[in-house]
């Protein structure tokens, strides 16, 4: 599922982007029946769709597991994107301000 708000789309469409409302509904059958992993994006809706998933799981925070992706841009800067250090602690800090702080983990991955 898709959610946040369909005019904020990078590409423009978004018509396959369920508003708040829909998002509350699903989101709600899906934690009724047990399912408490979240997975969203710095980009998705221009960050949106984090505010919603936070709005959401007020209340609901000790049980939740929530995973967000940082690598796509969010400016033109050069820090704006990709995987170095500082933006990652960045856009964690972002995510967790727009779910309104949601306690997030953040995990470093290293290669090798």
């Amino acid at each position: 599922m898709s959610f946040g708000d369909p005019t904020l789309q990078h590409n423009g469409g978004g018509g396959w982007i369920s508003g708040k409302d829909d998002a509350f509904k699903v989101m709600k059958r899906a934690w009724d029946l047990g399912i408490n992993f979240y997975d969203t994006a710095n980009v998705y809706s221009m960050g949106k769709a984090e505010e919603i998933l936070g709005e959401f799981m007020q209340g609901r925070r000790d049980d939740a597991v929530i995973a967000t992706k940082v690598y796509f841009p969010t400016g033109e800067k050069p820090n704006d994107s990709g995987l170095s250090r500082k933006h990652i602690f960045r856009q964690i800090n972002e995510s967790l301000r727009r779910r309104g702080g949601v306690e997030g983990q953040a995990k470093e991955r290293q290669a090798g």
